[in-house]
């Protein structure tokens, strides 16, 4: 819901009609093969007009970090595969960020 919502206000600046993004998990989270303690490989899908630099290593990254259930937050801009590592609810998240060339993302896009 907070990425969704993220990227209808970009939208919205960005006189775009309509807005969605969607989150794929992937890792050992989503083989089944985790462990309890073990974070959560995510990946978010975002339209076109939305980009990583500004948009997401910025911008959500100021809206997670006013977040009280959000804790530990590195956002990694350089890292070999550039991420936001933090806890929601306890629960450790890795969070990727790539967008497509389409203007929205269908709710039943597949990676």
């Amino acid at each position: 819901q907070i990425v969704k919502e993220w990227v209808k206000e970009l939208a919205i600046q960005r006189g775009q009609i309509d807005a969605n993004a969607v989150l794929f998990t992937f890792g050992s989270y989503h083989l089944g093969v985790d462990e309890p303690g073990a974070d959560i490989d995510t990946l978010c899908v975002g339209p076109k007009y939305v980009n990583r630099e500004q948009d997401f290593f910025t911008i959500l990254c100021g809206i997670l970090a006013q977040m009280e259930e959000v804790s530990e937050l590195q956002p990694l801009p350089d890292a070999h595969f550039p991420a936001m590592k933090f806890k929601l609810h306890g629960i450790s998240i890795n969070l990727l960020y790539a967008n497509v060339s389409l203007a929205v993302v269908p709710s039943n896009h597949h990676i």
